[in-house]
C-alpha cells in the first residue's frame, strides 16, 4: 500500500488489473476502521439463489497481510448467497 492515509471510517477500491486467476479478487483497496487500517479485497458474484450481483469482501488487517505475504495460499471469500442485494 502506499503512503497515503485514509481519515477514519473510510476506503476506496481499485479494479485489479493483474488478476489471473478465479480466485483473485475482481478489486483491492483499503480502508481505515477505529484507527485499525485495512486491506479490502472484494470479488463480484451472482447469487444462485436470486440471480442477482453482489460483492464478497474480506478484510485483512496490516498484520495478516504482512504474516501471508510471500505465501501461496490464495486470499479467497466466503460466499453466502443468501445475501438480500
Amino acid at each position: 500500500m502506499s503512503d497515503y492515509e485514509h481519515k477514519d471510517m473510510s476506503g476506496n477500491l481499485f479494479k485489479n488489473e493483474k488478476k489471473e486467476k478465479e480466485t483473485q479478487p475482481d478489486y483491492n483497496g483499503g480502508c481505515k476502521i477505529n484507527g485499525e487500517v485495512y486491506q479490502i479485497s472484494a470479488w463480484i458474484n451472482k447469487s444462485q439463489n436470486t440471480g442477482k450481483t453482489y460483492f464478497n469482501f474480506k478484510f485483512q488487517s496490516k498484520e495478516e497481510v504482512d504474516k501471508y505475504k510471500g505465501s501461496k495460499k490464495p486470499i479467497t471469500p466466503e460466499t453466502d448467497d443468501d445475501l438480500p442485494f
